[in-house]
């Protein structure tokens, strides 16, 4: 009897150690899991910031633009430059950079990667001020300086071979 009661024991506490095994296993998973929804949290409410400040921006150096009198005391010049025409290109080239950023940092929005990255080589390809505006400032838009430059440089090959 002493002998069956050990053993029944030792099954209850090899059970017992399977058990704790797997609840160890499970909170590990599960710990991870958090780790991974809040840095995906953080990465989107950081994208979310830089549109709204983006946005904003954009809204604030149109009007500087439309005011010829305001632009004149914010940019201390009456050339092109910072009008309108330019301001439009370069929100354009805002929300393309800000999309491959999120295509970059959003697990659920990489699935559109394929489609914002052809966009962004079909806007580069088909506007040279776009293009230039790039390649002017680079590190105003880091992500699409790369698809600029590629732009750029298949443009000049072809332009070799005419």
């Amino acid at each position: 009897m002493e002998i069956l009661v050990a053993a029944v024991a030792v099954c209850v506490a090899a059970a017992s150690m399977v058990f704790a095994g797997l609840q160890a296993r499970s909170t590990r998973l599960q710990a991870q899991s958090v780790l991974e929804q809040t840095s995906l949290m953080q990465a989107s409410s950081e994208l979310s910031f830089n549109l709204e400040v983006m946005v904003r921006l954009q809204e604030v150096l149109l009007r500087v633009a439309d005011d010829p009198q305001t632009h004149q005391l914010v940019w201390h010049q009456d050339g092109d430059e910072n009008r309108r025409p330019q301001i439009a290109s370069q929100s354009i080239l805002d929300v393309l950079s800000m999309a491959l950023k999120a295509v970059d940092r959003l697990p659920g929005f990489s699935t559109n990667g394929e489609d914002w990255t052809s966009y962004t080589r079909y806007v580069l390809q088909r506007s040279p001020s776009l293009r230039a505006e790039v390649l002017k400032h680079p590190e105003w838009w880091p992500e699409i300086t790369p698809y600029a430059h590629e732009t750029h440089t298949a443009e000049d090959g072809a332009g070799a071979d005419d």
